[in-house]
């Protein structure tokens, strides 16, 4: 019976070839969107899922407070880890990793690698990367030793064994002895690496002071539910270690992040970008909108449609069908244009994937789709497509009197009418919704392109440096500026878009009372370089690098931003000329002053800056 239910729908919709075909494209463009949609949410929820101690691993978020100035980050110093191993007995192990961009070569190849990680021999305790050559509990246990991924593996040796092999890394071209290779990381991870060096090969370890923050801890806990009772203890522990050098109401403190929470829900990024649930929410209801207008068309063509069947269904019902089989046989024309409309999509989403990719800047797979979850979804949406398209025209059709519809006497129903028009209008409020929040989302892109963050960011080019190239500076500036193309040259420890220095400064005449800022080291042509306005005082010159040089007095000559001021305290002219202290170690004076920059995320409010040569 329901191959013949099936036989007849699909010669209805073979003989109304152009309302099939409207139906059908529409139903596909929505459902491919939708499948677009379901593949980015499922992705971004599933981040660090693989990790088998996920739900054990907190990140350490280091919170302190400098005269009333509250800072928190996602960075620690390298004294946490082994303190709270040793004073908590909930932690089990740990990590410390910091990321690096750095040169490495092989024979005649030579890369410029992002990716590259320092970590400690504790790393594949705690993290499921699975690999595939060397032991895990050794492959990083001394300095110089390094783990490379599969396809990091081909890139550099080829069909090569690469363990026991050399690679020179750095400026220095240190020789690194590879101890293992791993899987890639998968694209869900927070974690990425191509490369993976022993922590140890840095010399930075060290137990004296918890202020030098410039890497980021992972600890690995006995019990997943001894997160909160780990956390009250951790405040009156800080509060104790940091007793003769925090006073006052300032303080030093870590909060403990759970590790599957920070893809979604942690404002501190990690070695790469974090997402937001607020967002997955919004892509999850345009989804829904946007499948919603798809079947409220589709429904509305079939209801309309279905007034021109009246007289097929009267003449069947006249040939002896039950009501029960003219109900199945418009349910199978709906589940045959919904499947259709399904395959479909799966096909042409697999198509624009790789365009997709590129603008969400993901490594989505197709074959994520074919899960039991999503399976089961798609499954569902189909019941629902079919039976809400095809039940309102079989209920009420099947219950037609057929001597009346034979005779010309049947006239739409004023309940059909009332449904038409109600899905009509619903389809035009979600759609003006929709196209009002394009609107919005192209005006708030337009505001970014075309924000003016403070300095020049069409005309500027950076390079990195490292040692060696930072050796021969004057040199590398003074070949630049032979091209007439070339305006000016500069150097500085971050880019203006993105400075993390963390340091304290205060008045001379009031040293009890630090603030915290962000500070940038700078050479003399950077402001005018960046394109950063100068709103008083002067620039820093040659001479003020040579004053601050180990055989020098070392006198600073700052240039602070207007938030710097203000905290200070000063008029933009006032500042000029006084006597501050960055940290406890460059005494020097303000010499001059710049109009506020975005330095940061233009979510955070510009915060205090100070620019110093160095």
């Amino acid at each position: 019976m329901l191959i013949h239910y099936l036989k007849i729908a699909w010669r209805n919709l073979w003989k109304n070839k152009i309302f099939s075909a409207i139906n059908i494209i529409g139903l596909t463009t929505g459902l491919t969107c939708c499948l677009l949609m379901v593949l980015y949410i499922q992705h971004e929820l599933s981040y660090d899922r693989f990790q088998k101690n996920g739900d054990r691993i907190v990140r350490m978020i280091m919170a302190y407070s400098v005269n009333g100035t509250v800072n928190k980050g996602n960075y620690t110093s390298t004294k946490v880890m082994p303190s709270f191993i040793r004073n908590f007995p909930e932690v089990e192990t740990g990590v410390r990793m910091v990321q690096a961009k750095t040169i490495v070569k092989y024979d005649d190849k030579l890369f410029t690698e992002k990716d590259f990680l320092y970590a400690d021999s504790t790393f594949f305790r705690m993290f499921s990367f699975k690999i595939l050559k060397g032991n895990p509990d050794k492959v990083l246990e001394a300095p110089k030793m390094v783990v490379v991924t599969k396809s990091t593996a081909k890139k550099y040796f080829g069909n090569e064994n690469p363990v026991g092999k050399i690679l020179k890394i750095g400026s220095k071209q240190l020789d690194f002895l590879v101890t293992g290779v791993t899987e890639d990381c998968p694209s869900n991870s927070q974690i990425k690496y191509d490369f993976l060096a022993s922590f140890s090969t840095l010399g930075v370890s060290q137990e004296n002071t918890y202020w030098e923050a410039n890497y980021t801890t992972y600890l690995l806990l006995k019990d997943i539910n001894s997160i909160a009772s780990l956390q009250q203890k951790i405040g009156p522990f800080m509060k104790k270690e940091m007793a003769s050098i925090v006073t006052g109401n300032d303080y030093l403190t870590y909060e403990l992040e759970p590790y599957t929470n920070i893809h979604l829900h942690s404002p501190y990024e990690g070695f790469e970008p974090n997402n937001s649930i607020t967002y997955i929410y919004i892509v999850a209801a345009i989804a829904f909108l946007i499948l919603l207008i798809a079947c409220f068309t589709y429904i509305n063509l079939s209801t309309a449609r279905s007034m021109e069947r009246a007289k097929e269904v009267g003449i069947r019902k006249v040939a002896g069908a039950f009501k029960k089989q003219i109900f199945w046989q418009f349910i199978s024309e709906s589940l045959i244009i919904s499947v259709l409309a399904l395959a479909l999509s799966a096909i042409i989403a697999t198509l624009i994937l790789p365009g997709f990719n590129q603008l969400a800047d993901r490594q989505l797979q197709i074959l994520s789709l074919f899960t039991p979850a999503i399976a089961g979804v798609a499954l569902l949406i189909i019941v629902c497509i079919s039976l809400f398209a095809g039940s309102y025209p079989a209920l009420i059709l099947s219950g037609f009197q057929p001597i009346k519809v034979l005779k010309g006497s049947f006239k739409t129903s004023s309940s059909g009418l009332w449904l038409r028009k109600s899905l009509i209008v619903f389809q035009f409020i979600i759609t003006v919704f929709l196209i009002t929040s394009t609107f919005i989302i192209k005006s708030q892109l337009n505001y970014l392109q075309h924000k003016n963050l403070g300095y020049d960011r069409d005309h500027v080019l950076i390079l990195p440096l490292d040692q060696k190239t930072n050796t021969i500076l004057s040199t590398i500036k003074s070949e630049f500026k032979t091209n007439s193309n070339v305006l000016s040259v500069s150097r500085s420890v971050f880019d203006p878009t993105n400075i993390k220095g963390g340091y304290t400064m205060n008045r001379s005449d009031m040293p009890e009372k630090p603030y915290a800022v962000v500070a940038n080291p700078i050479d003399e042509d950077f402001v005018r370089t960046a394109g950063i306005k100068i709103i008083a005082g002067s620039d820093l010159t040659e001479q003020d690098l040579k004053d601050v040089t180990p055989d020098s007095p070392k006198v600073y000559h700052f240039i602070l931003n207007e938030s710097a001021v203000k905290a200070m305290g000063w008029t933009t002219q006032e500042a000029v000329g006084q006597k501050i202290f960055l940290g406890e170690d460059r005494p020097g004076t303000v010499k001059g002053v710049v109009k506020d920059f975005h330095f940061a995320s233009l979510h955070d409010p510009i915060k205090p800056l100070v620019l110093f040569p160095d």
